[in-house]
């Protein structure tokens, strides 16, 4: 095995597939490279931040502005927000989107007490409201990438920049659609969540086509990541669905990404189990979360035989053993999670979600903590 790496070493050849020191060590969500996170965590933080600093590989997130729904074209939005009868802590946050066929509206549920917005309707709701958002005007966005170039000189050798994409195709129609709409019209109206789904590739490749022209890729190794897949997955479409509406448009996508040198990851929860192969064969280099049964379908050791060396697996420490098993059996869980995906090789071990409370408890600061010596401790190759 090679010698000791860094970990912008260890991370690209993770994502080649070639020999590590360790296996990989990714403490999703706890970014010491972003002064605004930083900034707005609770002291509680600090012991973790300092470990993941000093310890962790650091797949260094960063976002690039593409406007709305990847096109830089002005379009008439207006928002509000107003009261929901008999649920005061509760109010509606409202977008109007104007087009030249008629209004489409947005609404999203946010409770004052935790503000995490639950939609509530989607801008479409009825086939004639299709022609309305593809009728609006388009321009490919030019996103000041700057701040990518920045970012890999500030990590350096302690990780590698992951541009993300917000959600791939898929995930930007289940944004329009919403996922009882888009699961009855998988059985009515295939042809107009296809329409969607080929617009929404074309704005996608029109961004990668401006990261592709600067030869950032050329410069440093870059991830690129996104999310949305998970809209298609069992148990809310099957295979099938999945292999029509996630494989075809983002086969296409990771391969220009790979034209330009890049690297692809995706995020991806529930049930991957019946499509796991369908990740290799579009052009995943790392797919995380990859979730046990109860949350997910397949066990780490069925994801390293399914994956076979073509694809990294990682995850798949559940967010919730972080915050509620005592140390004792979270690090016998840990322990359990290394063995099983160490061997072979392409395994990053990682949380599957990031921290999501103000104050971390000081049972999540000793399991985060554990999880990261451990990592060092039992993750070495011979």
């Amino acid at each position: 095995m090679p010698a000791a790496m860094t970990s912008r070493e260890r991370l690209v050849a993770l994502l080649s597939g070639r020999p590590t020191d360790r296996i990989g060590l990714h403490v999703m969500g706890v970014r010491p490279w972003t002064d605004w996170w930083m900034a707005g965590r609770h002291s509680s933080y600090a012991p973790v931040i300092r470990a993941v600093a000093e310890k962790a590989d650091l797949p260094a997130a960063i976002g690039v502005e593409t406007g709305f729904f990847d096109s830089a074209a002005e379009v008439d939005l207006a928002t509000s927000v107003e009261p929901v009868s008999g649920h005061p802590r509760v109010e509606h946050r409202v977008t109007r989107l104007r087009t030249d066929g008629g209004e489409l509206r947005q609404v999203y549920a946010v409770d004052k007490a935790n503000p995490l917005p639950m939609p509530v309707e989607h801008f479409i709701k009825d086939p004639a409201d299709v022609d309305r958002f593809l009728a609006l005007p388009y321009l490919p966005p030019r996103p000041n990438l700057e701040p990518i170039a920045e970012l890999d000189r500030r990590i350096g050798d302690r990780g590698i920049v992951m541009v993300s994409l917000g959600s791939d195709p898929v995930g930007q129609v289940h944004q329009l659609l919403g996922s009882e709409l888009m699961a009855i019209w998988a059985c009515e109206h295939r042809d107009l969540i296809h329409r969607l789904l080929g617009e929404m590739l074309r704005r996608k490749l029109d961004v990668v086509a401006v990261l592709a022209a600067s030869g950032l890729a050329r410069r440093m190794p870059l991830c690129f990541m996104h999310v949305g897949a998970e809209a298609a997955v069992p148990p809310l479409h099957g295979p099938r669905d999945f292999r029509d509406f996630v494989t075809r448009y983002d086969a296409p996508l990771h391969e220009a990404i790979h034209a330009m040198g890049g690297f692809v990851r995706v995020h991806c929860h529930g049930s991957v189990g019946k499509v796991l192969n369908d990740f290799v064969t579009m052009g995943v280099d790392m797919l995380h979360p990859v979730e046990a049964p109860p949350m997910g379908d397949v066990t780490l050791p069925q994801a390293k035989r399914l994956a076979a060396g073509r694809m990294t697996v990682e995850g798949n420490i559940q967010i919730a053993n972080v915050y509620e098993d005592p140390p004792d059996a979270f690090a016998a869980l840990v322990e359990r999670t290394i063995a099983e995906g160490k061997p072979g090789g392409r395994f990053c071990l990682t949380p599957t979600a990031s921290p999501y409370t103000v104050e971390l408890s000081q049972r999540a600061v000793a399991n985060y903590l554990a999880m990261i010596d451990l990592a060092g401790d039992l993750g070495r190759y011979d």
